[in-house]
C-alpha cells in the first residue's frame, strides 16, 4: 500500500487509532486542567444525571432541568479545541513523513531485478500483472506510475513474490515504473505521527520496465476434469478469485498464500463443477475508485 495513504488511513482508521484516542484523550485533560474546581464538579454532576436517565425518552428535558445543557455545551467547545489543536499536529507530522517519502522516491536505487510482466484484458479493461522477486516478508510496493503518473495498484504477496495488477488505457508504448522497500508497520506510522519517531526509511528501490503497446491477452481459465473432480486454473495468482454456484449463491474461493496480504493461489479443485470463476481487481471509473467482480469464466452446458 502507498505509504502516504496508509499514513492517511492511520488517521481516520479505527483499526489503529488506540494510541491516537490517548494521545486525544491527554489533550483533553490538558484543556480542562486550566478549567475551575466548580465546572469540573458540575460536569462530573451532569455526567452522572445522563447516565442515570440514558434510556428514558425525557432525557433531554431532565439535562435542561438540571442545568446541564450548558455544561455539555461548554464541554464540547474543550473537546473541539483540543481536538483542534491536535488536528494541527497531526498535520504538521503527516507533512514531515511526506517530504521525507517523497525525499526518498526522489533518490531510489534502480535495480536491475529481472521482474515478470504480463499484459492482459478482461472485457474492454486492461492491466498489467507485475511479478517482482524479492522476499514478501520484507518488502512491498509503495507506489506504481504509468508513463510517469500515478497509479492505483492492488497487490499481494505469494511465497515468493510481491505482486500488483495495474490498470491501463492506452495500446500505445508505455513505461511502467515500480517503486519498492522494505515493510514499515502501521504501529510505526503512528508514532511517527505522535511526533514520537522519524520516519527513518530505508532505501527505496525502483523498477523501471518499457512495455510495448497492444497485444493484451485474454485473461483466460483453463478448465480440466480428472477423477472425478474439476480444477481450475488462472494465468496468474490474483488478488482475489472465487468460483460461483449461481443456484445457492455459494462461493468457493481459490486457496491462499499462508502470508500477509496473500495472493489467491492459481489452482482451484471442486467436487462439483461450478457456474463460472470470477476474479476482483480495483479500477478508477469516472475518477472514482472501486473493487469489482469480473467474470473470467463461464460454464457452456447443463451438466452437473
Amino acid at each position: 500500500m502507498h505509504i502516504l495513504l496508509m499514513v492517511v488511513l492511520l488517521i481516520f482508521s479505527s483499526v489503529y487509532s488506540e494510541d491516537i484516542t490517548r494521545r486525544l484523550e491527554l489533550y483533553v485533560e490538558e484543556e480542562m486542567a486550566d478549567e475551575s474546581e466548580e465546572f469540573k464538579k458540575e460536569l462530573k454532576r451532569c455526567f452522572k444525571v445522563a447516565s442515570r436517565y440514558s434510556k428514558s425518552p425525557e432525557l433531554e428535558k431532565i439535562l435542561e432541568k438540571e442545568g446541564c445543557r450548558p455544561v455539555f455545551e461548554k464541554y464540547e467547545k474543550i473537546i473541539d479545541k483540543a481536538t483542534q489543536r491536535y488536528s494541527e499536529e497531526l498535520h504538521k507530522n503527516f507533512e514531515q513523513v511526506e517530504k521525507e517519502y517523497r525525499e526518498k522516491i526522489a533518490s531510489s536505487i534502480k535495480q536491475k531485478v529481472q521482474a515478470g510482466v504480463k499484459k492482459f484484458k478482461i472485457g474492454n479493461i486492461k492491466f498489467v500483472f507485475i511479478q517482482i522477486p524479492v522476499d514478501p516478508e520484507e518488502y512491498e510496493i509503495y507506489e506504481a506510475k504509468v508513463n510517469g503518473k500515478n497509479s492505483i495498484f492492488p497487490g499481494c504477496s505469494t511465497d515468493t513474490d510481491i505482486i500488483a495488477f495495474l490498470p491501463v488505457s492506452t495500446e500505445k508504448p508505455f513505461k511502467l515504473t515500480v517503486y519498492y522497500g522494505k515493510k514499515i508497520p502501521p504501529w510505526k506510522l503512528e508514532k511517527v505521527l505522535e511526533g514520537k519517531e522519524k520516519l527513518n526509511m530505508d532505501s527505496v528501490y525502483k523498477i523501471d520496465v518499457n512495455i510495448n503497446g497492444g497485444n493484451f491477452q485474454e485473461f483466460t481459465v483453463a478448465e480440466e476434469e480428472k477423477n472425478g473432480l474439476y480444477i481450475y486454473r488462472l494465468p496468474v495468482p490474483a488478488v482475489e478469485a472465487y468460483a460461483l454456484y449461481k443456484n445457492t449463491n455459494t462461493r468457493k474461493p481459490f486457496p491462499k498464500f499462508q502470508i500477509d496480504n496473500p495472493c489467491s493461489k492459481e489452482k482451484l479443485v471442486l467436487r462439483r463443477r461450478p457456474d463460472s470463476v470470477y476474479i476482483n481487481l480495483i479500477v478508477e471509473k469516472n475518477g472514482y475508485i472501486e473493487e469489482k467482480s469480473f467474470k473470467v469464466w463461464e460454464r457452456d452446458d447443463n451438466s452437473n
